[in-house]
């Protein structure tokens, strides 16, 4: 989680009531980055999958949709 900054593209949804504006979603779209090959970095899943082998005949499959802050892809390396 970082702070929302000037100049940052956010989508809110909400309510107006005497003049306030009660918001019930924020949405940020930001690119948070780290230098690469520097730790901590974080890493986001989206989606992921597995596959459950039950006999010898079959091949297991994994996916994962993930985004990561480390910008050289040394983080999952």
């Amino acid at each position: 989680m970082v702070p929302l900054a000037i100049g940052d593209y956010v989508t809110i949804q909400g309510v107006g009531i005497d003049g306030t504006l009660w918001v019930g979603s924020l949405n940020a779209d930001l690119g948070i980055f780290t230098a690469p090959g520097s730790q901590p970095a974080c890493v986001t899943c989206e989606l992921v999958s597995f596959d459950i082998v039950t006999n010898q005949a079959e091949f297991a499959e994994t996916r994962v949709f993930a985004w990561t802050t480390d910008i050289g892809g040394g983080f999952l390396n």
